[in-house]
């Protein structure tokens, strides 16, 4: 067995017995007729959140959920980009000439990555003023 593979796999297997056996805020809750596979499936009203509520009951429509899942994934990025950039200035400061090239690869990533959420987020801007549509982001 490789060395690679020596340190993913303990990983890997301990994130799907993670994700086969934790109780999430969503679970699955089969109801009669409405959640058969057979009959077609309404995930607004087969996923409950952890209160058993119905999904669809407290997100009316997709766009509401998506919404606050776009807006968390904004934030968990501009977090990122901030624990990137004090990486690469404790490189700097601490680093000899390979740390100086790892700070500088973790810099240029870090930026793309930036300017990715960031033209991301004008590019939803911009068609929200073409089209008019009610984005929240």
């Amino acid at each position: 067995m490789s060395a690679k593979l020596k340190r993913i796999l303990p990983l890997a297997l301990s994130t799907l017995i993670i994700l086969i056996t934790s109780t999430s805020a969503f679970a699955v809750t089969p109801t009669t007729g409405v959640c058969d596979p057979g009959s077609g499936v309404d995930l607004g009203t087969c996923l409950k959140l952890s209160n058993d509520t119905p999904i669809k009951d407290v997100y009316s429509q997709p766009a509401f959920l998506v919404n606050l899942i776009v807006r968390n994934l904004m934030i968990l990025g501009g977090m990122m980009v901030l624990v990137l950039a004090i990486i690469v200035g404790y490189k700097y400061i601490t680093g000899g000439k390979k740390a100086l090239q790892d700070a500088n690869q973790i810099a240029l990533w870090g930026l793309v990555g930036f300017l990715i959420m960031f033209g991301a987020y004008w590019i939803v801007q911009i068609i929200k003023l073409i089209t008019g549509a009610d984005i929240i982001l």
